[in-house]
């Protein structure tokens, strides 16, 4: 049913008022990122009476809703394929990302869906291949039987995912996860539009008001996210190539990037996880490297192999001898035993911060030493969304945005006048009182960015 009058779109608020919903947003244009777009139809599924809507907000054959009609669902509990991009379209308060329910079940990744196009819609997206908005002018009703077997899709994997939703993790990753990383996505990156055309030529289309969204994904073997869009992967920009340069400040003169690095990371959120007290006043792999050579004065070439035999064990597997000469691996090998001991026991291990439980009979091929991997990167990625709700929550009445998500390290959009203090203040909530040291660097670009103490 096609809805097309506010007098049929207050009947069925009343009469879905307390029901729950399945919402398959329909955008105008299929390439573009969705902030870079416009809604063209909601399409909602009522289970529990079997039930189909379309709601036609840009649609060129139908009589329009206006968008505010959306505020009018907030009310109401909603499934939908991919929550980022539906709040992306607008900001509904009350919706479980169906593809969390499968991969806190699975500990895996679904197949992504997509409508059934028909076989009209298939030849006319072969003749317009290069059209903008071309569902506008797809038939309404085409729109509604591509959508019909989608949700009926989605259903499914809801019933059979759905106790997932009593999971002590599930608000953290459906609310703070989510909600979190698409806080980032909406703000987007500001480019210089000559630098931008050399390196990424073919992503003008995702263009608007000078700046590109990013998108986020968490579902991913380990948990820890990708971020990439229209070829563009923002997570791996290179550092040598100058296409960081591509990334400025929306602020012109009023403006600067700020880069917030979090020093020896994985060393310290281990040594957290296992208890292990780390000097504040060193770094980290200074600290293990006067173990390494059994020296306290060091020469930087020295670190720097430390850092590659850090990684190399940890990551490689520890060695007896190293266990029995060095206390942190010697710690760190006991809990690895430990996390190997309950997932064999118990037949799950759970996350450090958000305690999302990961089965053996979901995970083939798996050792100690990939477990504790797999365990390190949701530490990281766990940590680091509580950190970044905290910012953003701090930032939320500044002009200064978090615009980058980098791993083990934040990017800021800083607007000068809002002054020092509140980058003191994102840097002390990133170090937690000095557990997590960051080193801080600004630049007028993303690229070449000078390091500064503050």
């Amino acid at each position: 049913m096609v809805i097309e009058s506010l007098t049929i779109f207050e009947e069925f608020l009343a009469l879905h008022s307390n029901d729950e919903i399945i919402v398959i947003p329909i955008l105008c244009d299929v390439t573009h990122h969705e902030l870079n777009n416009k809604l063209c139809a909601l399409f909602i599924r009522v289970p529990k009476k079997c039930r189909n809507y379309i709601l036609p907000f840009a649609h060129n054959e139908c009589v329009n809703l206006p968008l505010s009609n959306l505020e009018a669902l907030k009310s109401m509990k909603m499934y939908t394929f991919d929550k980022k991009i539906l709040l992306n379209i607008y900001s509904f308060v009350n919706v479980v990302d169906i593809k969390l329910l499968y991969y806190m079940k699975h500990n895996a990744v679904v197949e992504t869906l997509f409508p059934q196009y028909s076989r009209s819609r298939t030849h006319i997206t072969s003749l317009y291949r290069s059209a903008r908005n071309l569902n506008k002018s797809i038939p309404v009703l085409k729109l509604q039987e591509e959508c019909e077997g989608y949700a009926r899709e989605c259903e499914k994997m809801i019933n059979e995912c759905r106790d997932s939703e009593s999971e002590q993790s599930f608000s953290f990753l459906n609310n703070d996860k989510i909600e979190c990383l698409q806080d980032i996505e909406k703000e987007g990156l500001q480019i210089n539009q000559e630098e931008f055309d050399k390196f990424f030529p073919n992503n003008k289309k995702h263009i608007s008001d000078s700046k590109i969204h990013t998108q986020y994904n968490i579902y991913t073997a380990t948990g820890r996210p990708s971020n990439r869009f229209g070829n563009i992967n923002f997570a791996a920009l290179n550092k040598d190539t100058g296409e960081r340069g591509c990334f400025t400040s929306r602020f012109g003169s009023d403006g600067v990037l700020i880069m917030h690095d979090f020093e020896s990371y994985h060393v310290r959120l281990i040594a957290e996880a296992i208890g292990f007290e780390l000097p504040k006043d060193i770094s980290a792999h200074e600290f293990l490297a006067q173990q390494y050579f059994a020296k306290k004065e060091l020469t930087q070439e020295e670190i720097g192999r430390s850092k590659e035999a850090t990684f190399q064990i940890l990551y490689g597997g520890i060695d007896k001898t190293v266990a029995n000469e060095i206390p942190y691996f010697a710690q760190v090998q006991k809990f690895i035993d430990a996390l190997w001991y309950q997932f064999n026991t118990f037949g799950y291990v759970e996350t450090i911060v958000f305690k999302q439980k990961f089965y053996k009979e979901n995970l083939s091929d798996m050792n100690s030493n990939k477990l504790f991997n797999f365990i390190l990167q949701n530490i990281e990625t766990e940590r680091n969304i509580v950190i970044m709700r905290r910012v953003q929550e701090l930032l939320r009445n500044t002009k200064t945005r978090l615009v980058l998500y980098l791993y083990d390290a934040m990017l800021f959009d800083t607007f000068v006048p809002e002054g020092q203090d509140l980058i003191r203040q994102i840097k002390d909530i990133m170090e937690e009182t000095g557990k997590y040291p960051v080193r801080t660097y600004f630049g007028s670009t993303f690229h070449g960015m000078v390091k500064v103490k503050i």
